[in-house]
């Protein structure tokens, strides 16, 4: 028989993890956002930048480098939008489907929602690792990407 404490505490736990969920949400979304931004400052400049690629091959080197780098962050944080099969806490149709006509008691009810919660929690715990691994490593590209934008940029100042 579960208690409304027992309850409380694997709901709260759950809310964890949909929380955790919203946070990595949000960062790939801020990822998503700084990587909009350098492609649209590369398009704006596409021309000039042409220009410094035709007359040295390192300038060459250098953006398809950076390109090949914010194509895998991109790569990456679009894996860790796609994982999406997280598990609800409670499906209120099938619920009441399931209970018929039959009102269920009190502690059947927390013992059927605390069962869910157990399901529930470690797979969006995995979820939510796996989501944060994706985003971490688009991180580490969109870091490189920026080494290598500063490169270019100081290469093309260093030798205009």
């Amino acid at each position: 028989m579960a208690t409304q404490q027992q309850y409380e505490y694997f709901k709260f736990k759950y809310k964890e993890e949909d929380d955790r969920n919203a946070l990595l949400t949000k960062r790939a979304e801020i990822y998503l956002s700084i990587v909009s931004l350098v492609f649209t400052g590369l398009i704006f400049k596409i021309s000039d930048i042409k220009t410094y690629c035709d007359k040295n091959t390192a300038f060459l080197i250098i953006f398809c480098l950076l390109l090949g780098s914010l194509i895998v962050s991109i790569w990456f944080i679009l894996q860790a939008i796609k994982l999406r099969d997280y598990q609800e806490d409670m499906d209120v149709g099938t619920y009441t489907n399931e209970l018929g006509q039959t009102q269920p008691t009190d502690s059947d009810f927390f013992d059927n929602r605390i069962a869910r919660f157990i399901v529930a929690i470690p797979q969006n715990f995995k979820i939510n690792n796996d989501k944060a691994e994706q985003l971490k490593s688009a991180g580490r590209f969109l870091f490189l990407s920026f080494i290598l934008l500063s490169i270019f940029i100081i290469a093309i100042a260093t030798f205009n």
